[in-house]
C-alpha cells in the first residue's frame, strides 16, 4: 500500500525551493521522475555487471 502522506511530504520539502505553488500533481511528478531515475541506474549497473561477466574479444582470442 503506497505511502498517502508521500506526495503531501515531497511538496513540503520542495516547496521552499521554488517560486511557485506546487500543486499535488507536481510533487507526484517529482516522485515519479526520481523513481524513474533510479529505475534507469538499475537498469545500467545490471548492464554494466552483465558485460564484465563476458569476456571480451582480446580474452576469447587468446584463449583458443
Amino acid at each position: 500500500m503506497p505511502d498517502q502522506n508521500f506526495n503531501p511530504r515531497t511538496r513540503a520539502f520542495w516547496q521552499p525551493r521554488t517560486s511557485y505553488e506546487l500543486t499535488e500533481e507536481d510533487a507526484r511528478e517529482m516522485v515519479d521522475n526520481v523513481a524513474g531515475f533510479f529505475c534507469l541506474l538499475a537498469e545500467w549497473d545490471r548492464q554494466a555487471r552483465r558485460e564484465e561477466e563476458q569476456p571480451s574479444a582480446d580474452e576469447q582470442q587468446t584463449e583458443t
